[in-house]
């Protein structure tokens, strides 16, 4: 049985913009993150995955609804 990882990482945030280091903080989605978000979300809702391992960063449960 074969099985496909996919990795992705979250979308631009303002801290990104500014070229400010993240590290473990958390950072808004900018209004083109949040679109990026919604897209990658979209592509998902296409595959069948039968596990998901996710950052424990605050503001990304909330898009993967």
């Amino acid at each position: 049985m074969s099985m496909k990882l996919y990795l992705t990482r979250h979308g631009e945030t303002e801290w990104n913009v500014v070229h400010r280091m993240q590290g473990f903080e958390d950072s808004p989605l900018t209004a083109l993150g949040v679109r990026q978000a919604e897209s990658l979300k979209t592509v998902l809702d296409a595959v069948p995955l039968d596990i998901v391992y996710t950052s424990p960063s605050p503001g990304l449960f909330g898009r993967l609804n």
